[in-house]
């Protein structure tokens, strides 16, 4: 029964990235040919459009009938409303606040008689009031507290109420540390006010009764913000229903608004913008390489080489790593790194991916990882009592690095393990006699080289012929 195969992620990412050159040149031709095919559907077209004249833009308003420059009108106008709309609820602190974390602090003031004095203290209550629904608390404000914000921007964070001696000021935001600020300069404010207000009627005080911080949930809050998106959104879908109805010239009219302003006002037929446009285009045809096009191209061949190369590695019938090993359940006894290879194009990017694939891991030069692989061999076959080994697999492939092998065999020779090599034992009945008449086996494979069925069915051999299979030894591509 054929195992199932293991999908590391990580290390197909690593596939995938080890890749890059497959991606670099899937890449560079789809964005020559995306590149090369807008180039030629743009020269098609300046070619067509050699000898067309295109009216001026003056001429293509002054083309519209009354009818069509009404509705221009009434279109703008709703541009406007919902231009402006939008430009308060992005610019207000009210609208900011979430109305149900709406952050407060409640100043709470009385006025008071001095002694002697019989005053109307309601009236006075009232002038408090209405300076500070008036505008003036928030005028007397502003500068000291943001001078780059209108006025009405704070004066919608402060709402005040009256009842016969007592005045009430609530200041709002979404943040308690800028109410807080708001408070503080409000209650300077009104010391300043109350001032002003003793110098013109009969003389009283003014009593900071008490100051309420708290969080509140602010229903008539929730209704304006509401009223005011549902107006935008009334405005806006009105402006964009005219303007889906207009024809193309009224379009190019409303798209181009400014520039037929100013070349009305110039009293010109064509300014700087139409010119090239109102010209007769030359008999010499320029057409530049679209930039988009080509990276669009490169895109695509990024995506497409991605999916390909994932595609190879799910499902690729080589070895892909020493998982598959395990899959067998076959220990890994170390790993060897093939030595000699040519090199390819641009091969210290491989060197630098490698490093960082294996960071985890010691980075071995040559002899220690001779060393290593001879120390793992010698102590397999030490602690099972085992002299002599038979190495087998595709390390007599021309692709293998038999002098490393070759070194290990001598190598283990002097601690009295006897090292045979062979040919894999699934296609080479000679390798799988020797192997019967050693009794052990140690499997040599070879990454994206070697079928992991052959393995699987060296494994079975084994396990059919009695031959122990002492691990593993995966060569890295």
């Amino acid at each position: 029964m054929r195992k199932e195969r293991e999908i590391n992620l990580k290390n197909m990412l690593w596939y995938v990235i080890r890749g890059w050159r497959v991606i670099v040149i899937c890449m560079l031709i789809l964005a020559i040919l995306f590149g090369v095919r807008q180039y030629r559907t743009d020269y098609n077209n300046a070619v067509a459009n050699q000898n067309v004249v295109t009216p001026s833009l003056l001429d293509i308003k002054n083309s519209l009938s009354e009818q069509e420059m009404r509705e221009i009108g009434i279109m703008q106008q709703y541009q406007l409303i919902a231009q402006s709309t939008a430009d308060y609820m992005n610019n207000s602190i009210l609208m900011q606040i979430p109305y149900d974390k709406e952050q407060s602090v409640v100043l709470q003031y009385y006025v008071k008689d001095l002694v002697g004095n019989e005053i109307d203290n309601a009236a006075n209550a009232q002038a408090y009031y209405n300076y500070a629904c008036d505008g003036s608390l928030a005028a007397d404000i502003v500068g000291e507290y943001d001078d780059t914000l209108e006025e009405q921007y704070i004066a919608e964070l402060l709402t005040a109420s009256v009842l016969n001696n007592s005045v009430k000021i609530t200041i709002v935001h979404y943040d308690m540390a800028e109410a807080e600020k708001l408070a503080s300069l409000a209650k300077k404010a009104m010391e300043k006010y109350a001032e002003v207000l003793n110098s013109t009627s009969q003389a009283h005080e003014l009593v900071l009764q008490s100051e309420t911080e708290g969080v509140i949930a602010d229903y008539e809050l929730f209704k304006l913000q509401s009223d005011k998106a549902s107006y935008y959104d009334s405005a806006a879908g009105t402006y964009l229903g005219w303007k889906e109805k207009m024809n193309a010239n009224q379009q190019t009219v409303i798209d181009n608004w400014e520039d037929i302003q100013n070349m009305e006002e110039q009293g010109e037929k064509e300014n700087e913008v139409s010119t090239d446009r109102d010209v007769e285009t030359e008999q010499t045809i320029h057409v530049s390489v679209s930039i988009k096009s080509v990276l669009l191209g490169a895109v695509a061949g990024l995506f497409l080489s991605i999916l390909v190369l994932l595609a190879v590695y799910i499902s690729t019938k080589k070895m892909r790593d020493v998982s598959d090993y395990r899959v067998l359940g076959v220990e890994v006894l170390g790993t060897a790194v093939e030595e000699g290879k040519k090199h390819k194009i641009l091969s210290g990017i491989d060197k630098c991916l490698d490093k960082l694939q294996y960071s985890d891991e010691r980075n071995f030069n040559e002899e220690e990882r001779f060393q290593m692989l001879c120390s793992a061999i010698y102590l397999r076959c030490k602690n099972n009592g085992i002299d002599k080994v038979y190495l087998s697999g595709t390390l007599c492939d021309e692709k293998t690095d038999n002098k490393l092998f070759h070194r290990v065999m001598l190598a283990l020779k002097e601690k009295g393990v006897d090292i045979q090599m062979g040919q894999d034992m699934v296609h080479h009945a000679d390798s799988l006699i020797r192997a019967a008449e050693i009794k052990n086996v140690i499997l040599v494979e070879r990454e994206w080289n070697s079928v992991f069925s052959s393995m699987e069915d060296e494994v079975e051999i084994c396990t059919q012929n009695e031959i122990c299979v002492l691990g593993g030894i995966m060569v890295r591509a």
